[in-house]
């Protein structure tokens, strides 16, 4: 070849060297004096790949041999097409080559990424860049709509971003679906195959129609090309559930229910794709176990089932309700949703109140509640000694149906700690702990038994109480016997004239003092209330209770009468009885009357008792005269006082007994009338009250 030849040929190779330049261009492996260069052009749609190769020379080369490969999953490269091209003018133009190829011609090794290779005599050329036939599966959509109680499903395929996701124009999509758990080797093929050629796909897949019930399934999409041995490749997969819903599972009481030991369970707005067999409500206790199944019955899009306690054991807990479904071919599905039903034994407020002003302590449990209704509440009371509860005493509490609250009001008599239980009483004879609290008592809480000093308008009296009441007679107390020869009462009495009250006072030997109030009465004394004469002023026109110190008989010779005439000024003679002399024309008595009966009293006189109404004497009702008789012994003090009515001693003034009907001309404690006669005026509201023949008060 000369010079001038060879210079050329290189002139022209450096030329098209530099035109290529920052083109894509094949890998060159050859000799030292000739290059080559191979592009692609890949077209997706018809899956074919055209080739250029450029730098041939007819004279130098006659064959060309092209091979594409790609490699498998385990890194083995498999050769899908190779063969002998011969160059010629016609197919070789100026030194470039045209050919194309068709991922058709690889049948089962489709859709890949293929290598390209050129060999032209001793130099092989290999495209950097991949003749992509590979799927977008990243770029491939599934979507299942539709809530999962809808009988009706949209299954979607789609491709995202518009690009052809698989090579070929005339591929089809299958869709498969088999349930979860099954052999998913013998998937259902649901549908027509569709054809895809990047736009969307659906399917309207009808749950009913699986053929195996309620549960979570699983949807691939596959392609389908007859022309590949290989005819199914997994597309896209997905799962979705098909399964019943509800609004809302709740548990209902009421009174109805409560009555019967039951409540109520129920779910509503249920939905479901499959015909629902049945429902029912597990129920599990607080442990976690399930401890009964309730079949629910249905009612409108409801179903519901009444729990009664019996079917728990009566066991009391706080126990959670699972609902769960079952279609008609036997699959069951749970309900997510739960609701509880609290069946156990409480109380909003157990308060134990101490009151010091009574010394007791009340016991009041607000709104107890046991399932089936409370039968009864009882407080039990356990007195802690030496670290032991010991039962002290137990009391039945008592009722307020405006309150909803059982109540007990305890008198405190021991000092101590006390544990208080709150127990509750079943319909099916349970007894069950509501509620507990601790108390303790002090000595001032403690309720008053026996005797106390205590001060009354200023002044110090020795009191007797029982169970904190101070008694107001402690004739039996101090074990006061009649007056007689043999037995000497010596009493400090004193009239209150301004109250119209009589006190009787005992000696007190720790305090060497009359300060122990014995009995009180409530009488009437004279009239003339403003005279503070003593009694040498005293005659038959008088009508005032004289003021002064005396004594009973204050002549010193005993003078008692059972029943005495008492001489008016007018020449009227009275009959007065269980009369005790105090000084002058001044006696204790009872009510005056007309003649020597015990049914000649006068109604108005007797209703004046407790005011200033004679003429000078100390009027009193009969009990209280004869008290006066038989108790109260020659030389026992007497003290007439101005007083003050707003004070009228230690032991208060005393009820008095009204007469209502001037048919009652008795006095109701003379105990010389029948007890039957009382009672029946009493019933009848014609007396206030009256005292039996024991000297037993009633009615006031």
């Amino acid at each position: 070849m000369k010079k001038s030849n060879k210079l050329y040929i290189q002139m022209m190779m450096i030329f098209v060297f530099m035109f290529f330049a920052g083109n894509s261009v094949g890998v060159i492996h050859a000799d030292t004096t000739t290059d080559y260069e191979l592009n692609l052009t890949v077209n997706r749609e018809n899956t074919s790949c055209e080739y250029q190769v450029a730098g041939i020379n007819l004279q130098d080369n006659k064959t060309m041999e092209l091979e594409v490969t790609y490699e498998n999953e385990t890194q083995e490269t498999i050769s899908v097409l190779k063969k002998m091209i011969l160059l010629n003018s016609e197919n070789c133009i100026d030194g470039v080559y045209t050919g194309t190829f068709s991922m058709s011609e690889f049948n089962q090794w489709a859709f890949h990424n293929y290598d390209v290779y050129v060999t032209i005599g001793t130099t092989s050329i290999k495209k950097e860049d991949a003749c992509d036939f590979s799927i977008y599966t990243d770029k491939i959509n599934l979507q299942v709509d539709g809530d999962t109680y809808k009988e009706k499903r949209t299954i979607t395929c789609s491709a995202v971003g518009g690009e052809c996701v698989i090579p070929g124009d005339t591929n089809k999509i299958r869709l498969q679906l088999w349930k979860k758990g099954s052999d998913s080797s013998t998937p259902m093929v649901y549908g027509e195959d569709n054809t895809f050629a990047g736009e969307k796909l659906s399917w309207k897949v009808d749950t009913s129609s699986l053929n195996c019930g309620y549960g979570e399934y699983f949807a691939k999409m596959v392609l389908v090309n007859e022309k590949i041995s290989k005819n199914e490749i997994s597309l896209k997969e997905t799962i979705f559930k098909v399964e019943p819903t509800v609004n809302k599972i709740t548990t209902i009481k009421n009174n109805s229910l409560e009555k019967k030991q039951s409540f109520r369970v129920e779910v509503s707005d249920v939905k479901s794709p499959i015909e629902i067999g049945k429902v029912e409500f597990d129920i599990y206790n607080s442990a976690g176990t399930m401890v009964y199944t309730a079949s629910g019955v249905k009612k409108d899009k409801k179903y519901y089932a009444e729990v009664n306690m019996d079917k728990l054991s009566y066991k009391l807990d706080k126990y959670t309700i699972k609902p769960k479904i079952t279609d008609t071919y036997g699959n069951v599905v749970k309900i997510s949703k739960t609701t509880v039903a609290d069946q156990r034994a409480n109380a909003k407020k157990f308060k134990i109140t101490k009151k010091k002003s009574n010394h007791t302590s009340t016991f009041a449990l607000k709104a107890p509640y046991i399932p089936g209704k409370v039968q009864s509440i009882k407080f039990f009371v356990y007195k802690i000694e030496n670290g032991k509860e010991k039962l002290y005493k137990t009391y039945k509490g008592k009722y307020n149906a405006s309150k909803n609250l059982y109540k007990y009001v305890m008198k405190n008599k021991e000092v101590g700690t006390y544990t208080v239980y709150a127990y509750g009483y079943t319909n099916w004879g349970e007894k069950v702990l509501l509620k507990k609290k601790n108390l303790k008592l002090k000595k001032s809480d403690i309720v008053k038994n026996g005797w106390y000093y205590e001060k009354y308008n200023g002044k110090t009296y020795k009191f007797y109480y029982i169970n904190d009441k101070k008694q107001t007679d402690l004739t039996k107390i101090l074990g006061i016997k009649e007056s007689n020869g043999s037995n000497i009462n010596k009493f400090y009495i004193e009239i209150n004239r301004a109250a119209s009250v009589v006190t009787v006072y005992a000696y007190d030997e720790e305090k060497e003092k009359y300060i122990i109030p014995v009995k009180a009465f409530s009488v009437s004394v004279g009239a003339d209330t403003y005279t503070v004469a003593g009694a040498s002023s005293l005659n038959e026109d008088t009508s005032y209770t004289p003021i002064g110190n005396y004594s009973i008989c204050t002549n010193g010779v005993s003078v008692k009468y059972s029943m005495k005439q008492m001489y008016e000024p007018n020449g009227v003679i009275l009959y007065a009885r269980w009369t005790t002399h105090i000084v002058g024309n001044i006696y204790f008595h009872s009510i005056a009357v007309g003649r020597d009966s015990h049914y000649a009293l006068n109604p108005n006189t007797y209703n004046r008792l407790g005011s200033a109404a004679s003429a000078g004497c100390i009027r009193m009702n009969v009990a209280d005269a004869k008290w006066i008789y038989d108790y109260a012994s020659t030389g026992s003090v007497v003290k007439i006082v101005k007083g003050d009515s707003s004070k009228p001693g230690p032991l208060g003034k005393p009820k008095t007994i009204k007469i209502y009907s001037s048919s009652v001309t008795y006095d109701p404690t003379d105990p010389g009338v029948p007890d039957s006669r009382k009672k029946e005026d009493y019933e009848a509201g014609r007396i206030s009250g009256y005292m039996t023949k024991k000297g037993k008060k009633v009615g006031y």
